[in-house]
C-alpha cells in the first residue's frame, strides 16, 4: 500500500504476506466490532464499512 493511499483512521498496516495485510484502526474506529483486521488488495472497499465507535477502550484512548 502505497503512503499516499492510506487511510486517516488506520493506525498501522502490515503486510504479512505478499498482497496480503493486517490493519489496525485508531481509536474511535470499528469494523463489525473489531478495532483490527486482515484483508487482502480490498482494503480501501473494506475501509468503507468501517464506522465510529464509542467503546470503553476508545474514549480512554486520545484520538492520535
Amino acid at each position: 500500500m502505497k503512503r499516499k493511499e492510506i487511510d486517516p483512521r488506520i493506525d498501522l498496516a502490515s503486510e504479512d504476506a505478499p498482497r496480503e495485510w493486517f490493519v489496525y484502526l485508531k481509536p474511535g474506529h470499528h469494523l463489525d466490532g473489531a478495532h483490527c483486521f486482515g484483508a487482502g488488495a480490498q482494503i480501501k472497499a473494506t475501509m468503507r464499512r468501517v464506522r465510529p465507535c464509542s467503546c470503553h477502550d476508545c474514549m480512554k484512548e486520545e484520538p492520535k
